[in-house]
């Protein structure tokens, strides 16, 4: 029980730390969190990608693959009947998306990681 509580006392007073190392963690990785969301905006079953129609769009979303942004050359080859020139075809259209992404510093998302962030380490 003695071991214990000094094990909480000791994360307790680590707080402010952790909290640090969070936020430097959420600001290294803040353009790619932002570029994911920008490019989950962008739905396969919405797109006109050349041969992929309403079948494939539905075995893409059983493997988990419904936007731009789950779109990986690892994940497609591992999906039976896609092959180099569809993995192709969807690697291209998300690029398509990816070259209009402009990152945006003052993003209001990055405000919610944080006060995200301040809600999880305020409930420890």
């Amino acid at each position: 029980m003695i071991k214990e509580l000094g094990k909480l006392r000791a994360e307790l007073i680590d707080l402010p730390n952790e909290r640090l190392r969070r936020l430097s963690t959420l600001e290294a990785e803040r353009e790619a969190r932002q570029r994911k969301r920008y490019l989950d905006r962008f739905h396969i079953d919405r797109a006109d990608i050349r041969g992929i129609g309403p079948g494939r769009t539905a075995m893409l979303a059983a493997y988990g693959i419904e936007t731009a942004a789950d779109i990986d050359r690892r994940k497609i080859f591992q999906i039976p009947g896609f092959g180099p020139r569809l993995t192709r075809q969807l690697l291209s259209w998300r690029r398509t998306h990816e070259r209009n992404f402009r990152f945006n510093r003052n993003d209001p998302d990055h405000d919610r990681d944080i006060a995200a962030l301040d809600r999880d380490l305020g409930a420890r």
